[in-house]
């Protein structure tokens, strides 16, 4: 899951809670986002309406997996190693070509809406939107703030 999953996984940990009558806290919903951060939220949300249906009891953290999953330790290095790898990458694509950047960026954002958005809903038009604003305002007249445009528009996507 990405930031942008994070409002919809809060209102999923809030309809758990009234569906099983379990109170919902700000540390639990902080909790279960970091153990299943690494899954992608359509399967989340699928895992947890099974549940819903066959479950009895407010569900863990690992009952929000699929089914079958090896239960492996994460190598938590090596995530942050690779989120580093993707970062610098794109970084390096920025320094290197800024015109190619935001074209990658633009093409890259708009791939990931269908994941975060129900197509043709208003949060798919607006983000589509400013998506396709900013990235073309880069283009025609690049940014003086180049690095804040960038952590914006990176915290956005990612």
């Amino acid at each position: 899951m990405h930031n942008p999953d994070k409002k919809n996984f809060d209102a999923l940990m809030e309809r758990l809670g009234e569906t099983f009558s379990k109170p919902v806290t700000d540390l639990m919903k902080q909790t279960y986002w970091l153990a299943l951060k690494d899954q992608a939220w359509e399967i989340v949300e699928a895992c947890a309406k099974s549940h819903c249906r066959y479950g009895k009891f407010f569900p863990k953290p690992a009952e929000l997996r699929p089914k079958g999953e090896k239960q492996v330790e994460q190598d938590s290095a090596a995530i942050e190693r690779n989120e580093k790898f993707i970062t610098d990458t794109w970084e390096q694509l920025r320094q290197r070509d800024p015109e190619q950047y935001w074209i990658a960026f633009k093409a890259a954002y708009l791939a990931r809406l269908p994941f975060r958005f129900a197509p043709n809903s208003p949060e798919y038009r607006d983000a589509e939107r400013r998506c396709i604003e900013r990235c073309d305002a880069e283009l025609k007249t690049p940014s003086r703030y180049v690095a804040g445009t960038i952590a914006e528009a990176a915290d956005d996507f990612f």
